[in-house]
């Protein structure tokens, strides 16, 4: 059973991590960058939470500082992107 909480808890990290980077590209990209910062902002507390030091043993100032310093591409589709690309086209495929 613990180990499903640790899949859980990993994946809660992952999803917010996933979140901070495409609302930083968001920014750069200057797309619904008021949102997006008040996403980070969101993030960042929950970094910083007694709830996230629950949930991992890894700190979330210096995840913060990596996640900062982290280089993003611009012409990149984000993983979610691409797989929701993905699936349109195989929606579209299987129509024709």
């Amino acid at each position: 059973m613990e180990q499903q909480y640790e899949m859980l808890s990993a994946a809660i990290i992952e999803q917010a991590l996933r979140d901070y980077r495409r609302a930083r590209k968001n920014i750069l990209k200057k797309y619904d960058v008021l949102n997006s910062e008040i996403k980070i902002s969101e993030i960042q507390k929950f970094l910083k939470s007694k709830w996230f030091s629950l949930l991992s043993d890894l700190d979330g100032e210096k995840l913060i500082e990596l996640m900062e310093n982290e280089e993003i591409k611009l012409n990149e589709p984000d993983t979610e992107e691409a797989e929701t690309e993905e699936c349109e086209m195989q929606k579209v495929s299987c129509t024709i």
